[in-house]
């Protein structure tokens, strides 16, 4: 079982576009997105300023360190318009404006699972900032949450099922 301090990690054979994709609307605890790591690249406002797609960001983008802070809803307005999530991308979703920068040393960002390592090092600053949702892809879909009860079972259980072969 990976969980620490309420938070618990898994793995899904999935992406953030095609997660986001199948969200229907923002809710309370994701009202607020913090983009930490674009196409690989941690530096997101230099990926921002790159992409003419991803410039749309920018009037509502705030920076956080490295990353970038947009409302989730501009953030799924954007993704529905055509894909802007490409592989190995962070994303972390919090119910108010996140004041404290994540953690530089620690991604979701695969090719690797998430361990009991990497979310001992993130629990901490998704507690604080009380982030519910971090999404790291790049081979498959690496997920740390706040999980209650039955979820954390769920997840869980996916950290153990194989890698696609696909």
């Amino acid at each position: 079982m990976i969980s620490e301090l309420g938070c618990t990690a898994g793995w899904f054979d999935s992406s953030i576009h095609e997660f986001l994709g199948e969200l229907p609307r923002t809710f309370p605890s994701m009202r607020f997105s913090l983009m930490t790591c674009l196409d690989g690249n941690p530096d997101v406002q230099h990926v921002l300023q790159q992409s003419r797609k991803l410039q749309e960001f920018m009037p509502d983008a705030k920076v956080l360190g490295s990353g970038s802070i947009v409302p989730t809803k501009t953030l799924l307005e954007i993704n529905r318009e055509g894909e802007i999530f490409f592989g190995f991308d962070e994303v972390w979703f919090c119910p108010e404006r996140p004041e404290i920068p994540k953690p530089d040393s620690e991604y979701l960002v695969g090719p690797d699972r998430i361990d009991k390592k990497t979310l001992r090092r993130i629990a901490p600053w998704m507690k604080r900032t009380s982030c519910s949702l971090g999404l790291g892809d790049g081979a498959g879909l690496n997920v740390a949450a706040k999980t209650p009860g039955l979820v954390r079972y769920l997840m869980t259980h996916s950290v153990s099922r194989p890698a696609s072969q696909s």
